[in-house]
């Protein structure tokens, strides 16, 4: 039976795929955010699984309170040890966060900020209080906004084993690997890196191996899911609102991009190229390449071609240890004095005004550079 994917990336669809045969398991989403945009537990609900959803955002939490009765919903965050931090919130986004280095990147972005207290706990005190004895836990999805690293040093791993991990990878709004200033707390703990959707990734842990051939593809045909969309007809204020929230994602993504230092670094390498570009176009039309190499190489081969000249760099590069390169350079020089690009590939007659004037020059030159090779 396949499922209404609700995530942002199919990792409900891959995550059923391994665990289907499971009936009303169990689940730990860490940074749940909305009951079901965007949610990876969401389907699991529905089909009568339950779970922990830790959520600091209290917007977020009120929600999930309301539409999620028998999930455990906790108004918390999760760390590496019990304590209170400053949340930076920004409202109606997935993109909360501890790190003061990101909240001041998405406010450069235009995004208002606000902040808020938030309780810090650890997932061993969590685990050992909410999830109850005997229950195994089929999958841990983290999505903290760059503190995963935190979470995973609060749990003793040796005792607290769900079967699978599902983390998000990349750096807060940035498409950046950032696995590896976490990674080897899971692989250490006994778990197999198993896939990677560009955005999450999977881990396996070593007591349920057999699991691993699940993720072997991507979310094809032959998981037999339905999106949100082919599954409910929504009303005209929720489009409004999924909508809203994409564009969002979606301007500040570009925002932070245009905001980066490479972009900033890159911008005059852009702008010579479309000048460069748009120059050809105008001035050479449809041989810009061969106009550029008969006006600069023209004078440089007839050089090349001289004597005394050739003869003084054979000699500086039998000197310099490097004469099997300056031969060949020197010989294929050569070869390309021959003016084959030159020869018109059509009658002159038939021509456009402007390739018989560029015709004539090259022509022209041509003669002239023999000459003075002579």
């Amino acid at each position: 039976m396949g499922i209404t994917s609700y995530a942002q990336n199919f990792e409900d669809v891959m995550l059923w795929r391994a665990l289907n045969k499971i009936e009303k398991g169990f689940y730990i989403d860490i940074g749940a955010a909305w009951p079901e945009v965007d949610s990876v537990t969401k389907a699991f609900y529905d089909l009568g699984w339950r779970g922990i959803n830790v959520e600091p955002n209290k917007d977020f939490f009120r929600q999930l309170e309301d539409e999620r009765p028998r999930d455990i919903n906790l108004c918390m965050a999760l760390g590496e040890a019990e304590r209170t931090l400053e949340l930076n919130i920004f409202k109606d986004t997935g993109l909360s966060t501890f790190d003061s280095n990101t909240a001041q990147r998405h406010k450069n972005s235009g995004l208002a900020m606000s902040r808020q207290s938030v309780s810090v706990s650890r997932l061993d005190l969590i685990w050992e209080k909410y999830v109850p004895a005997g229950q195994d836990v089929h999958f841990l999805k983290i999505d903290v906004e760059g503190f995963e690293k935190q979470v995973l040093l609060g749990n003793s791993w040796n005792i607290y084993r769900p079967w699978i991990l599902l983390i998000e990878a990349c750096a807060p709004s940035l498409q950046l690997d950032a696995s590896s200033s976490w990674e080897w707390i899971v692989l250490s703990a006994g778990y197999t890196y198993a896939y990677s959707d560009g955005l999450n990734r999977f881990y396996v842990a070593s007591e349920h191996f057999d699991l691993i051939q699940s993720f072997i593809y991507p979310p094809n045909i032959f998981d037999g899911y339905k999106m949100l969309c082919e599954d409910k007809l929504l009303t005209a204020e929720d489009k409004l609102l999924i909508a809203e929230a994409k564009a969002d994602e979606y301007t500040l993504k570009i925002k932070v991009l245009y905001s980066s230092t490479s972009w900033r670094i890159t911008k005059p390498l852009r702008w010579a190229s479309d000048l460069y570009r748009s120059i050809s176009v105008y001035l050479f039309e449809l041989r810009p390449k061969h106009y550029l190499t008969a006006t600069v190489a023209g004078p440089v081969l007839s050089a090349v071609k001289r004597y005394r000249f050739t003869q003084f760099c054979i000699q500086i590069a039998y000197r310099l240890g490097f004469s099997h390169h300056l031969k060949r350079i020197y010989f294929r020089l050569l070869s390309a004095s021959r003016p084959t690009f030159y020869t018109c590939p059509r009658g002159v007659i038939d021509l456009t005004p402007r390739e018989r004037y560029i015709y004539t020059r090259l022509k022209s030159s041509i003669n002239v550079h023999s000459r003075r090779s002579e």
